[in-house]
């Protein structure tokens, strides 16, 4: 696997948006609103060269807002697949745009054959997002339906459909924007896009055991971005490192015998559940959102469960289960009682 930090730019202000990544790939968003991108095309090939001048990494790129089925779709999409191949970016990433569900089927089929179309002009491979929403004009279903290229978003599914995803479509998915939703304390209700901390760290895993070597760009909100560059450094040492980095074999006197204890130990590892997984890839990570003086169950921080001082008085500690429901008490022992009855 290979990681990566998504990286808004403004045709005005990419030299300031892009400093200090040389060496770190990104995710190169283009202006989100197609009028701005429009407005400023022309720049695409100043932003290009200052990309190639620099060093710069780009793993990826968002194409702006625009619709897939409108009938000048063409007139920003083609540059922006241009931009990529110039850029060396192997992946070119477009939203699918919400539509009236009695109109759908037509619509449907212009933007099929415009993404078709497309692809016909550039090497770059170009890839739907995923959104749960029914009215998008390609939902992930479809995507899968009509084998497209996908890029599976981990805040715009839910958990479950993330997984299912995987397990029955991981040769079409071509890129990964990871993140997580769950509840979050400033906002006082669930977020998109929060640091990964729980179930992120098992779609890594299951893509890992599944075989994919895809490109994983860390997609945070801006008040978490000081985050995404430690982050992709922890997560490129606890994957990349399993299947890019494996040292050569050196080659043993009795070959047979440790190729069959080799793929005894490939099998134990297989068999293990991911909580005793954790022990060997994920306790570093784990380790820094632990911010208290006990160490919460694994099974519940994979549960996404939260613990937090109290605000309540009375009480020292709150844990926070995934939809928001605040559970109060005073001692680890209570916790852990309040955790086992939740939980088993």
């Amino acid at each position: 696997m290979k990681f990566s930090i998504r990286r808004d730019v403004g045709f005005s202000s990419f030299e300031k948006d892009l400093s200090a990544l040389k060496g770190i790939p990104i995710e190169l968003a283009l202006p989100y609103k197609l009028e701005d991108f429009l407005l400023d095309m022309d720049h695409l090939d100043d932003l290009a060269a200052y990309v190639q001048n620099t060093g710069i990494i780009i793993s990826s790129v968002h194409a702006p807002q625009g619709r897939l089925s409108d009938e000048s779709f063409f007139s920003w999409a083609l540059p922006t697949v241009q931009f990529a191949q110039k850029v060396g970016a192997s992946v070119a990433v477009f939203h699918p745009e919400s539509v009236p569900k009695l109109s759908k089927p037509s619509v449907q089929s212009i933007a099929l054959r415009n993404v078709k179309r497309l692809q016909r002009e550039t090497p770059t491979t170009v890839a739907v997002e995923t959104f749960g929403n029914a009215k998008r004009i390609i939902t992930p279903k479809e995507t899968i339906s009509l084998d497209l290229p996908m890029v599976l978003d981990t805040s715009h599914l839910f958990v479950r459909r993330i997984f299912e995803i995987i397990e029955n479509y991981s040769k079409g998915i071509v890129g990964v924007h990871l993140s997580e939703m769950r509840y979050d304390d400033a906002a006082g209700h669930d977020l998109p896009h929060l640091p990964v901390a729980s179930y992120g760290l098992e779609v890594l895993e299951t893509l890992r055991i599944k075989g994919w070597n895809g490109n994983v760009t860390l997609e945070y909100l801006p008040q978490f971005h000081d985050r995404l560059i430690p982050d992709r450094a922890v997560l490129e040492e606890l994957f990349a490192s399993q299947l890019d980095n494996l040292p050569s074999p050196v080659p043993p006197p009795f070959r047979e015998d440790i190729l069959a204890t080799k793929k005894a130990e490939r099998k134990r590892q297989r068999s293990l559940p991911l909580e005793g997984k954790v022990r060997r890839y994920f306790e570093p990570l784990l380790a820094r959102h632990d911010k208290d003086s006990w160490v919460m169950p694994e099974k519940a921080l994979f549960a996404g469960v939260r613990r937090h001082r109290s605000e309540k008085e009375g009480y020292k500690w709150c844990y926070i289960f995934p939809g928001g429901r605040k559970v109060y008490f005073n001692t680890k022992e209570e916790g852990d009682a309040y955790l086992e009855t939740e939980m088993g």
